[in-house]
């Protein structure tokens, strides 16, 4: 995914969680998130907890580390990450993609050159 779909910049946390929530490209809906974060809870209340979690204003409800981990599993990392970098002055990364198998070989090579290891390879 190109850097350039995403904002500019987040307000800040709250506001890169509820793009992750709201703009997933799995199509979650919320009941469908705060249901697989909290299975044992009620579908609606789960629902209601989430949205609770992801308003700066509230004071009652909020997301611990393993529940934001689980987010960004579930709706994509893409959001808090780039929230992240902005606020710590890091790049926004590009995310990795599969490497065909002649660009697999061609890095290769160049490890292989970089390295000398070319005579580990001879016979």
């Amino acid at each position: 995914m190109a850097n350039s779909t995403y904002p500019m910049f987040y307000e800040d946390v709250y506001d890169a969680l509820q793009k992750t929530v709201s703009g997933n490209p799995q199509g979650l809906a919320m009941k469908q998130v705060a249901s697989a974060l909290w299975p044992t809870r009620n579908p609606e209340t789960a629902r209601s907890v989430l949205s609770r979690a992801l308003n700066p204003e509230n004071n009652e409800v909020k997301l611990g580390p393993e529940e934001i981990e689980k987010v960004m599993e579930l709706c994509g990392p893409e959001h808090v990450i780039f929230y992240l970098c902005d606020k710590f002055g890091f790049e926004r990364p590009h995310k990795k993609r599969d490497l065909t198998l002649e660009e697999e070989v061609q890095y290769l090579r160049t490890v292989i050159d970089k390295h000398n290891l070319g005579s580990l390879f001879q016979r």
